[in-house]
């Protein structure tokens, strides 16, 4: 695969592994946003290539495949996908086979439009679910991308070239294990299958009004100014229905105070902060909260963020629409018994969404 005129590729790099939380929320939002714009088209998505694979070093780009009945596409379909960016990079001169590449100059992503029932598609999944679940075999292929990259120096034909000869004996490994029967994977791994969460309630909004006015009564004084943060204050967001309260408070002020003042109406002092940016929580409800109140030094990171991240949310259905599939993929992931999945990822996806919430400020 070579890249179009005056695009390049991001250089292989062993070192490159990141979280894979972090791959996962950027793949995602891609097929958000994909479906947003080309989702009469294009309705089938799957995350392959070695950002699809936990522990795998590569390149910053997230492949994606999408299979569909026929191709070319309608007219209609490829000027919605010009229109976000995706540019013809390579059929490989297969008539089953469409490869199209955003960004430039450095590439983020491919997507790979592919005709259903090629002996890619059965390729590409099975290679990916074959690495998936043999992390011995995934070390091995990790070690060849290294050679292979440290031998071709940034020459992208030459590093699979080099690499060639071991993809086709894995691939050939991996339909092995295919056709003998695939065992399973543990449950923490990554499955697929997403649970349900509570569907964005519109009374969350009251709810909150009668809650900020209540902590107005008695605490008025040490916290003058509250928001609304959180999947509950984001329409269309799935969400656990816990209602989030942010109150900025001056740095100086008596928390004891603020503490006694606090009870009589049930909210509960649960955490000091671990960090000068955290937040000092309260919680109302029990024995599931129904309230988180964060009291945080104003002007702090967590102030500015948890604004930041809202009202960038409120302004983009894409994102809120990837925000929510990630959060049911981690639900599904605790509820598998991978502990901690759910906030893992919903952080990790937060983090992606500050930095475009920066960039578009």
């Amino acid at each position: 695969m070579t890249p179009a005129r005056g695009a390049k590729w991001p250089p292989f790099d062993m070192n490159f592994q990141p979280p894979q939380t972090q791959r996962a929320a950027a793949y995602l939002r891609a097929i958000a946003a994909i479906r947003d714009r080309a989702g009469s088209w294009l309705t089938e998505f799957h995350h392959i290539g070695s950002s699809s694979i936990p522990g795998m070093p590569g390149t910053t780009i997230i492949d994606i495949l999408a299979p569909v009945d026929s191709l070319p596409l309608p007219p209609e379909a490829r000027a919605a996908l010009d229109a976000m960016g995706f540019v013809h990079e390579n059929d490989m001169r297969d008539p089953n086979h469409l490869m199209l590449g955003m960004g430039h100059p450095l590439r983020l992503q491919h997507l790979h439009v592919t005709v259903r029932g090629s002996q890619k598609i059965r390729q590409w999944l099975t290679l990916r679910d074959y690495l998936r679940s043999d992390p011995r075999r995934a070390a091995e292929y990790a070690a060849v991308k290294n050679d292979a990259s440290s031998a071709s120096k940034g020459v992208q034909v030459e590093y699979f070239t080099k690499k060639a000869a071991f993809v086709v004996d894995l691939v050939g490994h991996a339909l092995t294990w295919d056709e003998q029967g695939r065992p399973p994977a543990p449950p923490c791994e990554w499955p697929e299958t997403a649970a349900a969460l509570t569907a964005h309630d519109p009374s969350w909004a009251s709810d909150y009004a009668s809650a900020a006015e209540e902590i107005s009564i008695v605490a008025r004084q040490w916290l003058p100014e509250l928001h609304h943060i959180g999947a509950t204050a984001v329409p269309g967001l799935v969400a656990r229905p816990v209602l989030d309260i942010l109150a900025p408070i001056a740095p100086d002020a008596d928390i004891d105070a603020l503490r006694r003042a606090l009870a009589p109406i049930g909210y509960v002092f649960e955490k000091s902060p671990r960090a000068a940016h955290s937040a000092r929580l309260f919680g109302k409800g029990f024995p599931t909260p129904r309230f988180h109140l964060h009291v945080v030094d104003r002007g702090r990171r967590l102030h500015r963020e948890s604004l930041a991240l809202r009202d960038y949310l409120r302004n983009s259905a894409t994102d809120v629409a990837a925000f929510s599939e990630i959060k049911r993929i981690g639900e599904a992931r605790e509820a598998a018994g991978c502990g901690g999945a759910y906030e893992r990822l919903k952080r990790a996806f937060s983090r992606e969404l500050l930095l475009t919430a920066r960039i578009a400020a």
